[in-house]
């Protein structure tokens, strides 16, 4: 059995130089996406206090967009991107 090179396990994991490139724009979508959430947040923030079922419905949301913003994080990685995201649901919750 051949034992593969690491351009060949690039090449058949799909992380070859354009989905390296797809990959990071993902990640970087996921930046943004997430650096609006946290440019908003004070607007949640005074929205939770309109009452309990305001706030478990707010951070039901932010809490969905984290997950979706984690693995399209890590489809982006898995691509070969680069980049770290500053999430929003740690920076609020």
């Amino acid at each position: 059995m051949k034992q593969l090179t690491i351009e060949e396990t690039m090449q058949v994991s799909g992380g070859g130089m354009g989905a390296a490139w797809f990959g990071s724009a993902l990640i970087g979508a996921v930046g943004i996406v997430n650096n609006l959430l946290n440019a908003a947040g004070p607007i949640g923030l005074a929205l939770n206090n309109l009452g309990p079922v305001v706030r478990i419905a707010h951070q039901a949301g932010d809490s969905a967009i984290y997950e979706i913003s984690k693995i399209a994080t890590g489809i982006g990685r898995a691509l070969g991107g680069k980049g770290s995201p500053n999430y929003h649901y740690p920076t609020e919750w």
